[in-house]
C-alpha cells in the first residue's frame, strides 16, 4: 500500500554534536511516519466505534436490566479476543513494516479490550459515560 516501508532510516542529520565522547545527531522528521499512522487511525477509528455500540447494546443495556451471563461470553469469548487479532490483519492489509509504525497501530484496539471489561464489570471511569451510545462511542 505504501511504497516506502520505512525499513532504512537514510536521514541526514540537521547538525552533530559531541556530549562525553559520544556523537549525536538531531534529525528532521519522516512525514511518511506520519501518514502511515494516520491511515492506520482513519482506518481503525470506524472499527472501534462499531465495537463501541456493540459494547454499550449487548453488554452495557443488559448489564442494567437482568443477568450478564451473556454479556461475560460476548465480551470474552468474542470482542476481545477480535480485538487483539484485528490489528495484525490491519497492518498485513496495509504492508506495514516499519516496528514503531506497526507497534503503534497494533496497541490501539487495546483501548477496546478495556472498554469491553469495565463495561461487563461495571466500572466505567464517569457513569456520564454510559447515559446514551453516542456519548460512550466518543
Amino acid at each position: 500500500l505504501f511504497i516506502d516501508k520505512l525499513l532504512v532510516d537514510n536521514r541526514v542529520p540537521i547538525t552533530t554534536f559531541t556530549i562525553t565522547d559520544n556523537n549525536w545527531g538531531l534529525f528532521p522528521p519522516r512525514f511518511d511516519v506520519w501518514k502511515q499512522l494516520t491511515y492506520l487511525v482513519t482506518i481503525q477509528l470506524p472499527i472501534q466505534y462499531l465495537f463501541a455500540a456493540i459494547i454499550y447494546t449487548f453488554i452495557i443495556k443488559k448489564r442494567k436490566s437482568k443477568s450478564s451471563t451473556s454479556s461475560l461470553l460476548l465480551g470474552w469469548g468474542l470482542i476481545i479476543p477480535a480485538s487483539c487479532l484485528i490489528p495484525f490483519y490491519i497492518l498485513e492489509f496495509c504492508d506495514i513494516r516499519s516496528l514503531p509504525v506497526r507497534l503503534a497501530g497494533g496497541n490501539m484496539f487495546s483501548i477496546v479490550g478495556f472498554k469491553c471489561i469495565e463495561a461487563m464489570y461495571g466500572t466505567p471511569p464517569n457513569p456520564e459515560v454510559e447515559t446514551s451510545i453516542l456519548q460512550y462511542m466518543t
